[in-house]
């Protein structure tokens, strides 16, 4: 019996190879990596924690990093970008050279000040800020 092109089904009815190959391969690598984590002694959680970490884990998660507050007048750059919501390390940056140009801040509300800080910025952040009282 000779096997003919034309004896076979319609190409939308043949089972398509390719992405049946594909996930096949994704699976056994997803396999494969399990075994080399639990060959170097690393256990599920610590795999399912490095994965959370990885992709940003969940927002419950985010909020509970940033305890406590900071200081506008103390804080340096870096301290500010990590501890205010919707400040990153430009921003922060600009917080410390409004401090170091104009002097130290008097008042939370004064944060609006810096160029790129608004009203809604410095609502969310009302409970994480502080402002150590400052001579003269």
């Amino acid at each position: 019996m000779s096997f003919s092109l034309s004896q076979t089904k319609p190409a939308w009815q043949r089972p398509l190879l390719f992405p049946g190959i594909l996930l096949w391969a994704l699976g056994f690598m997803t396999f494969t990596g399990s075994v080399n984590a639990v060959d170097a002694g690393v256990t599920h959680a610590q795999v399912h924690l490095a994965s959370k970490s990885v992709s940003g884990g969940s927002n419950q998660k985010q909020k509970s990093k940033v305890a406590g507050t900071v200081d506008l007048n103390t804080a340096t750059a870096e301290e500010l970008a990590a501890a205010l919501k919707g400040v990153g390390l430009s921003k922060a940056r600009a917080i410390v050279r409004y401090r170091t140009e104009i002097g130290p801040f008097r008042d939370i509300q004064e944060l609006e000040e810096v160029k790129g800080i608004g009203p809604r910025t410095v609502a969310r952040n009302k409970d994480r800020i502080t402002l150590r009282k400052v001579k003269g």
